[in-house]
């Protein structure tokens, strides 16, 4: 009975989903064939239970039947309106339509990973504060000369873009002008030999001579703030009142004094003479590892490029990559590889929703048996995923790796809703809306909505914009289905 009485139209909807997912089974994104198997297993299996285990469950459990006929009467009168002005609702269609497609050309797609997380989360907060750091920034690109020459010429010409915060090679660990640096090192190290080195060196003082001298410049302290400034003044007593209560204290805190202001003197000291004794330096003593990383054993010489202003504004990324590929057409890096992966991801999403359509138009042409039928089945689903996209566009809303899962989930539940009404049509059915299926169809839209609705409130950046685009073409799905399909449908029947 359950087979007989919605298995037509439930089989060609199931049967169109399945196809539709399986068709992105030849893209080159393994994220999107992954989900097309996922999903398109999923809608059989949930079509052999539709048809077996629920009705199995409603035969067992009994549950209670409607009083009257469900439905909406109320929208009698709407029923009526689209159908006596099916033309001028198709034109506000067609019209709607026309201007979302001039707008699609303005779809973005937000390449860059960083925008999909929480600027609030502190890992990501200390990311992106190290990454406006030049020397950090997890966006510089590379490329690559011949010899060490080659790459100072191509290092000189990509410092001048204006893009280009600082380019580094091999020859940033070497110096220039050496012989020059090292005279005046050497001469400094002349003057400050017995300064650094001394001969002698006078005994520690005394705890009593320690004391002292606390106490005369306590007594200096006040003395010169009897003429200083208020400011200057205040400081002057505080400073004094604390040396004082150190020269009155025991032994013990004037030597925990000592070793907090004197403790790292010695160090200090220490690399003050290791800078006196600089040594020539040549591409032999930079570092293994640092020379490893700009020379390789073929003897290529990589040129390390970073970039100028907000690591995650993607307008200067890809001015970024632009400029730096116009000198160096070779140059690769993270700048590249997010540009090149977004392209691959929206080919690969454009090349599943053709062959989608494709399946699912010869389904439907073996199903239907007419062009006419086919195509009132899917100018609905093209509109309101115009619809959608123009939306993103005018809220300001991208396109990225989560929220993009949207639009294959927009095909299947689309199709459907047109499958469903298109067959009662085909059945006589002319009153769409007051129908039960029409309440039948707001119920898995509400459904569907909540939980797609709860993703909106993630705090996660990229889940909640997937959330936020399913609800809009959700939307936009359920107000084609009921108020444009039913114009269309009255438009194209065939007359008697």
């Amino acid at each position: 009975n359950a087979a007989r009485a919605i298995g037509p139209s439930l089989t060609l909807a199931a049967f169109a989903i399945t196809a539709g997912f399986l068709g992105f089974l030849p893209t080159d994104y393994r994220g999107v064939a992954e989900l097309g198997l996922i999903a398109g297993t999923g809608m059989a299996i949930t079509f052999f239970l539709s048809l077996t285990l629920l009705p199995a469950l409603m035969s067992l459990l009994k549950p209670r039947g409607e009083a009257h006929e469900t439905g909406y009467a109320s929208l009698a009168a709407l029923d009526r309106m689209l159908q006596n002005h099916a033309r001028e609702f198709t034109a506000a269609a067609v019209l709607l339509g026309g201007v979302a497609i001039a707008i699609l050309p303005s779809v973005d797609f937000d390449f860059n990973l960083l925008n999909l997380r929480s600027r609030h989360a502190e890992s990501i907060a200390t990311l992106l504060d190290l990454a406006h750091d030049p020397d950090r920034s997890p966006n510089a690109m590379d490329a690559t000369a011949k010899t060490r020459d080659d790459a100072v010429r191509l290092a000189t010409s990509l410092a001048r873009l204006p893009e280009v915060a600082k380019v580094v090679t091999i020859e940033n660990f070497i110096p220039s002008q050496q012989e020059e640096k090292l005279a005046l090192i050497a001469d400094a190290a002349l003057l400050l030999d017995l300064s650094l080195n001394p001969i002698d060196i006078k005994a520690a003082p005394s705890d009593s001579e320690n004391i002292e001298a606390l106490q005369q410049t306590a007594t200096a302290l006040r003395k010169a703030a009897a003429i200083s400034s208020p400011t200057s003044s205040e400081q002057a007593v505080a400073l004094a009142t604390q040396l004082e209560r150190i020269a009155s204290g025991d032994a013990a805190l004037r030597q925990q004094v000592t070793a907090i202001l004197t403790g790292g003197l010695e160090t200090m000291l220490g690399n003050v003479r290791s800078l006196l004794q600089a040594e020539p330096i040549t591409l032999e003593s930079v570092p293994p590892e640092i020379a490893r990383d700009f020379i390789a054993p073929s003897g290529e010489v990589r040129v390390r490029i970073y970039p100028k202003g907000d690591p995650t504004n993607n307008a200067l990324l890809h001015s970024f990559r632009a400029a730096v590929s116009k000198i160096a057409p070779d140059a690769t890096g993270v700048p590249v590889f997010l540009e090149e992966s977004g392209k691959t991801i929206v080919g690969a999403f454009a090349e599943a929703g053709f062959w989608s359509l494709l399946v699912i138009s010869l389904l439907l042409a073996a199903a239907l048996g007419n062009v006419r039928d086919i195509l009132v089945c899917l100018a609905p689903l093209v509109l309101a995923g115009a619809l959608t996209l123009a939306t993103c566009v005018l809220i300001g809303m991208k396109l990225n790796y989560a929220n993009i899962i949207a639009l294959p989930l927009l095909f299947g539940i689309g199709v459907a809703f047109d499958i469903y009404f298109v067959m009662a049509w085909r059945q006589g059915n002319r009153a769409l809306l007051r129908s039960p299926l029409t309440r039948a169809v707001m119920f898995s839209a509400l459904a569907t909505s909540s939980g797609f609705g709860a993703l909106w409130f993630s705090s996660h950046p990229g889940t909640s914009s997937m959330g936020a685009l399913l609800i809009i073409s959700l939307a936009w799905i359920l107000l084609v289905v009921l108020f444009v399909l039913p114009p269309l449908l009255q438009l194209t029947e065939k007359k008697p």
